[in-house]
């Protein structure tokens, strides 16, 4: 039987706290990459990495409280970005374990993440892409906003509301903009490298 609880760990100036155990994170990430052949850049939680999310904001983890060590079902990186004036937080990683994939673990994180306010209390709008054709269409449920970009689609969230009225001054002007930066930044899932 699965009980899954979801929490939200703020990060302070893109520094994980002591408690995470980035092994573990690197291996849910991996994991749940790995079901569609894809795994992780080296060097991801390598803080001299290129490939490091330094700018992370928070994280939200689902783990399985029904399970010995309540393992991690789930989680969602997000980093805060700008561009031009213009910030937004950008989901960095969603992943769900192969073992909680199409139990609505990846919706959960997705409205969790929705209603994390900025330092401010407000919530900023939020990106994030994809390459996955098939994962892009459960993001199109819960996105305002999808644009694809050379290899990815980009969603948008808090860009338009429910009845595609806009949010923002200029918000496609800002979502291009975001949605462009988005689709630039530097690839960090790989094709798997089998060892056999």
């Amino acid at each position: 039987m699965k009980k899954l609880i979801s929490t939200i760990e703020i990060v302070d100036n893109g520094k994980f706290s002591g408690y995470l155990d980035l092994g573990e994170l690197e291996k849910l990430l991996n994991d749940s990459f790995g079901v569609r052949d894809m795994e992780l850049v080296r060097g991801y939680f390598d803080k001299n990495s290129p490939s490091y999310p330094s700018g992370v904001s928070f994280l939200v983890l689902t783990q399985d409280i029904a399970q010995e060590g309540s393992p991690l079902a789930g989680i969602l990186l997000a980093e805060t970005k700008g561009i031009h004036g213009f910030n937004f937080d950008y989901y960095d990683k969603i992943a769900v374990h192969p073992d909680y994939q199409k139990n609505g673990v990846m919706t959960n994180l997705v409205q969790i993440a929705r209603n994390i306010g900025d330092q401010d209390g407000q919530i900023p709008p939020a990106l994030l892409r994809t390459s996955d054709a098939e994962i892009s269409k459960s993001y199109d449920k819960l996105s305002d906003v999808v644009v694809k970009m050379g290899d990815y689609y980009i969603h948008g969230y808090g860009f338009f509301n429910d009845d595609g009225n806009p949010l923002l001054d200029d918000v496609l002007g800002k979502f291009q903009s975001a949605a462009k930066y988005a689709a630039a930044l530097p690839a960090t899932l790989v094709k798997k490298q089998h060892n056999y």
